[in-house]
């Protein structure tokens, strides 16, 4: 039996062309913002060039009238930095005048460039990010039960190319519950069914001889795929594919924060030396990704701890009316408006790329109309609309609206 062919992986954003960030620019930022936070006062600069040299992150501090420069080089390699990287990096600070050079790396370095790095006075710092799983547990717990879960979930769009909904961390079940899969039925009368409902009624029929596993359910010809507001144009589908796994997971009835938001706030970045020391510890929820920008208003903004979206409507004198357009916790999308202190504004990042520009706008139009509505609920009813005040690390309890696409 020939072996099945792979399906091409593309993700959903592809039909608007989405961007992609250059190799490694994320690092980069994740590098100066981790700076801003441990050289608190100094400059911090991208794309630093002097003497005729470029340079990834440079942290420039002033002592009296000496101006004293740092050089970081971001490498977020798959393997470790090689010597031939180390000595180029020698040369290149020794050409621009560096004061202190380093090189930060997610993997590790070989034996030859230690040594190198050793003779030439190089910093060769390991960044790690590192989860508290009895932390996360913690905030989960309660009796085990088994559960399906459900992952990799996509759909088949044409031959041989699957989509994917990893555009946002939780989408994947957003689109499981909210999503409509239009089809035909044989008397020409249109029927809807929820991918959710799907993965359902295959579980009633599944023969349970295993706890994991991979599957894929066939759509009736001519089914199509809707999700308003983003998506309002149907796509043609014929799959839906996802791996499926029973697990044993802590359940106490009560409702809980979304387990990756548990995550974030239980998650640092640690800076270690080739010896092993851990020379600085940064939480990630504490880390200014937006260390550079400011908050305009009309524009949208990325919170990457989390990975959600927000629009900044108006800027004040101490705060911004911020509203927050798309989370997605336990399957559904959830949508707030509050006051942000601008004193939190260095933990956005602001959305320049026009296809994600284009997406939040259809989120953003299609909030302001549940906006409107529910405050004219409030005005009947002789009620006050009101505006929830919380930081980054906790920005629940807003006032929150579950749309239901």
């Amino acid at each position: 039996m020939s072996p099945k062919p792979k399906s091409k992986r593309v993700r959903l954003a592809s039909l608007g062309l989405k961007p992609k960030a250059p190799p490694g620019r994320n690092f980069e930022r994740l590098a100066a913002a981790l700076e801003s936070v441990l050289s608190p006062g100094a400059k911090i600069q991208w794309n630093y060039k002097v003497g005729g040299r470029q340079f990834d992150v440079a942290v420039i501090s002033k002592f009296g009238s000496k101006t004293y420069i740092t050089a970081i080089e971001c490498k977020d390699y798959k393997s470790n930095i090689s010597v031939e990287k180390v000595d180029a990096f020698v040369t290149k600070t020794r050409d621009a005048g560096i004061d202190r050079a380093i090189i930060l790396t997610t993997k590790g370095f070989q034996s030859g460039a230690r040594v190198v790095a050793v003779r030439h006075g190089i910093e060769l710092i390991v960044l790690n990010k590192i989860i508290d799983e009895a932390s996360i547990s913690e905030g989960v717990a309660g009796r085990v039960e088994p559960v399906l879960v459900i992952s990799n979930f996509r759909l088949s769009i044409t031959a041989g190319e699957d989509f994917d909904f990893s555009e946002s961390e939780g989408k994947e079940e957003f689109i499981r519950n909210s999503a409509c899969l239009q089809r035909p039925d044989s008397i020409g009368i249109e029927s809807a069914d929820r991918p959710e409902d799907l993965i359902d009624a295959w579980w009633r029929l599944l023969k349970k001889d295993s706890d994991q596993g991979e599957a894929e359910i066939v759509l009736p010809t001519g089914t199509t795929f809707n999700l308003y507001p983003e998506y309002t144009d149907p796509i043609s589908v014929g799959m839906v594919k996802f791996d499926w796994s029973v697990q044993l997971a802590p359940f106490d009835g009560k409702p809980k924060l979304e387990r990756r938001l548990i995550a974030a706030l239980n998650t640092r970045y640690d800076l270690v030396t080739v010896n092993g020391e851990t020379i600085a510890s940064v939480p990630v929820n504490k880390t200014p990704l937006g260390f550079d920008g400011t908050l305009e208003q009309g524009n949208f903004y990325h919170l990457p701890a989390w990975d959600n979206y927000y629009y900044c409507n108006s800027v004040g004198d101490a705060t911004a009316h911020w509203l927050m357009l798309e989370s997605y916790q336990h399957g559904q999308l959830i949508q707030s408006e509050w006051q942000l202190p601008l004193k939190y504004a260095g933990h956005y990042i602001k959305v320049t790329d026009a296809y994600t520009i284009d997406r939040l706008g259809k989120l953003l139009s299609n909030f302001q109309t549940v906006m409107h509505i529910d405050l004219r609920r409030k005005i009947n009813k002789g009620m006050h609309h009101f505006t929830w005040c919380c930081m980054p690390e906790h920005s629940i309890g807003s006032r929150l609206v579950h749309l239901d696409s």
